[in-house]
């Protein structure tokens, strides 16, 4: 909200941006650091914030949001474990 603010109330939203969400859940393996899931955790709820802001500005109406997750490396994705067509699994 700090960044978005200014930048909704002077109708100066730019015409793409990008978000990367710094938690690596694989850096959860090592001592002293967050889960994995709590790595996901804080990302999730990062992206359901900024999804939840976008809705209450007036450029709303023209914008659209993707969000990609990255693969889900070794083992079934915290999303989905249902096998993909090709026997893959996807989120």
């Amino acid at each position: 909200e700090q960044v978005l603010d200014p930048l909704v109330q002077s109708d100066q939203l730019p015409q793409f941006m990008y978000a990367v969400l710094g938690n690596d859940h694989t850096d959860g393996t090592d001592a002293g650091k967050k889960t994995p899931e709590a790595h996901v955790a804080t990302n999730d709820l990062a992206v359901g914030k900024f999804v939840d802001y976008l809705p209450h500005t007036p450029q709303w109406k023209s914008t659209a949001v993707f969000v990609v997750a990255d693969e889900r490396q070794d083992g079934p994705h915290h999303r989905d474990r249902h096998p993909h067509r090709n026997g893959r699994q996807y989120a």
